[in-house]
């Protein structure tokens, strides 16, 4: 067990809470606003703390999430950060002060989209709808440590003080609420295109709002690695993210005409798509402008939402589907990847661990899927039926 994150930087969620990383973003460590400097607070005694933690071999308890997926056999977010390459990382560790290297950051929760696994710590969009949903019988909604009903924005003066530590990072990870919708997250960028042009960037987003001005800017930085976030094709994504598939296709290509940069698309695996995985797969394979796809990302909470909670024989034919598209592939065992000349898909053996799970409570999960599909529906004004876009939702009710 090993993770680099405690030794090279910190993030910043959605609503402004510091915590370890995004996946121990239930646990906040403080908030930016409590803080004066942010190097200051990454070498106080609270950080030291959580590093002689994992000197340890000991999970904090801000590392739940990784804990439950390390022991379950799936990619854990730790596996993920390891793979940076910082060229400091033992220097700085022999400093009295260690520098920030890696920063996560979320400006805020500003949204343009109302994705159905999402929630109002995510989206301002869903922010007012999630106090309504409470109201109308889906009490068990506030049990998600995602429910939130405002929305966040960063303030200038917290915005200041991560431009502070922009010139000397080696890592830069921006998320949201939709990156492309609060101008604070183009503020850092520009900061970083100005001074600190060669930090490895990555951006997660929807791609919905990429205007030209955000394609030059982001072709100031050396690297720059895009994960947009799609979980299906045509109808099957405008309902599950609430935005316009047409769109996003089109920024894809209009970013890689201009820039030459390929991007990763990150499909979150749920009850709404569980069945029409090669067919998202199968429709990127000759676009030119994605690289890879990949399935790291499991939904396991909300458990309404997670395929685990689904009939076992759907989640066996749902693997089948899944691999058997895949044995047209070639199969790279080091890397645990398929790939065509055009495309590689990644998460693996995240989809190989999916099974029934064992929550006694099965039964009240899935009525409560029927009634989210049915709040989502009113909440979010939909055109498209999920029951006709993905038939076998009909068999659970």
């Amino acid at each position: 067990m090993k993770c680099l994150v405690p030794d090279t930087g910190i993030t910043i969620n959605p609503i402004g809470e510091i915590v370890l990383c995004c996946a121990g973003d239930n646990v906040a460590i403080e908030h930016i606003s409590n803080i004066e400097n942010v190097s200051d607070f990454f070498n106080s005694k609270i950080y030291n703390e959580i590093r002689d933690k994992f000197r340890k071999k000991e999970f904090p308890k801000q590392c739940n999430v990784c804990k439950v997926h390390w022991k379950a056999g799936r990619i854990a977010r730790f596996d993920s950060y390891n793979r940076f390459d910082f060229p400091t990382y033992k220097e700085d560790l022999s400093n009295s002060i260690i520098p920030i290297r890696f920063l996560e950051i979320t400006t805020s929760n500003i949204c343009n989209q109302m994705c159905v696994t999402c929630s109002g710590k995510y989206s301002s969009k869903w922010a007012p709808a999630e106090a309504y949903a409470v109201q109308v019988g889906l009490d068990w909604r506030n049990e998600n440590h995602k429910f939130h009903t405002k929305q966040y924005k960063m303030t200038d003066e917290d915005v200041e003080k991560i431009l502070q530590i922009v010139p000397s990072l080696q890592h830069l990870t921006i998320k949201g609420g939709e990156p492309f919708a609060d101008p604070n997250n183009i503020k850092i960028l520009q900061k970083l295109a100005d001074t600190n042009p060669k930090c490895r960037v990555e951006i997660c987003t929807n791609f919905q709002l990429v205007t030209q001005s955000v394609i030059e800017l982001l072709h100031k930085i050396d690297e720059v690695h895009i994960q947009a976030s799609i979980d299906g094709v045509g109808s099957l994504y405008n309902w599950i993210r609430g935005g316009n598939f047409e769109k996003t296709v089109n920024n894809i290509n209009r970013y890689y005409k201009y820039a030459k940069r390929k991007i990763v698309i990150v499909s979150t695996v749920s009850i709404y798509n569980w069945m029409h995985l090669p067919e998202l797969i199968d429709y990127w394979k000759n676009i030119e402008g994605v690289e890879r796809i990949s399935m790291a990302n499991i939904v396991t909470f909300p458990k309404y939402c997670s395929p685990l909670y689904l009939p076992v024989d759907q989640i066996e034919k749902g693997k089948k589907n899944f691999f058997d598209y895949l044995e047209s592939y070639d199969y790279v065992e080091k890397h645990d990847i398929y790939k065509t000349n055009n495309l590689m898909v990644s998460g693996i053996g995240n989809m190989r661990s999916i099974e029934l799970t064992t929550d006694p409570n099965v039964k009240e999960i899935r009525r409560r899927m029927l009634k989210w599909i049915d709040f989502c529906l009113i909440a979010r004004m939909n055109d498209e039926d999920i029951f006709e876009l993905a038939p076998h939702l009909k068999e659970i009710f």
